[in-house]
């Protein structure tokens, strides 16, 4: 992206800014609110489910600039509810950071169990800050419970 630009870097983590429109596109638009500061456009990989491990690739914006530094997390939940895997960790360029109309790509990967049981599993995404209180995610004007996007449900025969 010639039109970009170096924006932060660190020892483990690079950002550069790419002018709207310019970017990616995601392969599955979305618009979910998270909070009243983020704003998720859309996500990569739901369908490229591997034989051990799933990586979403979110595509973030900031509608303001989020008043914290919060962490992302991505759970695969098995048919029994239970956590099969998951990954948190902030994104790797801070949320405190964002600025009004950034995009921010970030991926993020759980693995698939190595038996899995057959049923209904699903992905999940939230936010959340450093009390590990959840953001609240509206999506098509209606709040979803306890803070939880439902990303894909996929069966297991």
């Amino acid at each position: 992206f010639p039109t970009g630009r170096w924006i932060a870097q660190g020892a483990d983590f690079a950002g550069y800014a790419v002018p709207a429109g310019a970017g990616p596109a995601p392969t599955q638009k979305q618009a979910v609110a998270f909070g009243d500061s983020i704003l998720l456009v859309g996500v990569d990989g739901l369908s490229d489910l591997t034989d051990s491990s799933v990586n979403v690739r979110f595509h973030w914006q900031a509608l303001k600039q989020p008043p914290d530094d919060y962490t992302v997390f991505l759970h695969l939940v098995g048919p029994d509810g239970e956590l099969v895997d998951q990954m948190d960790r902030p994104p790797y360029y801070a949320t405190g950071r964002w600025r009004p109309g950034e995009l921010v790509l970030d991926t993020y990967t759980v693995a698939l169990p190595d038996r899995p049981v057959s049923g209904t599993y699903q992905l999940l995404t939230g936010f959340y800050d450093d009390t590990v209180t959840r953001l609240p995610v509206v999506r098509d004007e209606v709040e979803q419970p306890n803070g939880l996007l439902v990303l894909s449900s996929f069966e297991v025969p």
